[in-house]
């Protein structure tokens, strides 16, 4: 029971604790709001009791000053977070038109979260890349052995044997462009 519950925490942990970072950049923009809202209301308290600054307009300020501390914060965060996607997806549009030697870019100011992500993906394009390049060999091969098959059964130069093997040889390599 230990080992499950050990897994079970684990998994807990991997699901909703993954990206430290970016949860506490999250947790650091609220905490910045909640005290942008509470010095708001500490500059209210002063004008009312300090300056006996009463007016109704008083609480509309307030409300508005708030609403201008989150929006600065939340394009600063989008920003910093959603800017990157964007530019990767630009980056993406160079690959998936063909070449794929043209890898992600990733900035030193990057949130780590997208810096793995770059990295997970520029390791799928090599991956793809390679795949794409034995394709092209076992294709060329395969062209040249039936342009051979071709040839010796339209010359008359039919070898059943022969012929039985190498399309067993192409048979092989059908199936390997499979994998």
């Amino acid at each position: 029971p230990d080992k499950k519950h050990s897994k079970s925490l684990k998994h807990v942990r991997q699901k909703f604790f993954v990206a430290r970072e970016l949860q506490l950049t999250i947790a650091l923009l609220v905490v910045i709001a909640l005290l942008g809202g509470i010095f708001l209301q500490y500059i209210s308290t002063a004008l009312k009791s300090y300056y006996q600054f009463e007016s109704h307009m008083l609480g509309v300020v307030m409300i508005l000053g708030y609403l201008a501390i989150v929006f600065i914060i939340s394009i600063v965060f989008s920003h910093r977070f959603v800017g990157p996607f964007r530019r990767l997806a630009d980056e993406m549009i160079v690959i998936n038109k063909g070449d794929l030697g043209y890898r992600l870019s990733v900035r030193t100011k990057d949130d780590v979260n997208v810096r793995n992500f770059v990295d997970q993906v520029n390791d799928l394009i090599l991956t793809f890349e390679k795949k794409c390049v034995s394709q092209k060999v076992i294709c060329g091969e395969l062209s040249a052995s039936i342009l051979s098959i071709k040839d010796d059964i339209t010359l008359k130069n039919v070898d059943m044997e022969l012929i039985s093997k190498e399309l067993h040889e192409l048979q092989k390599k059908v199936l390997a462009l499979k994998d």
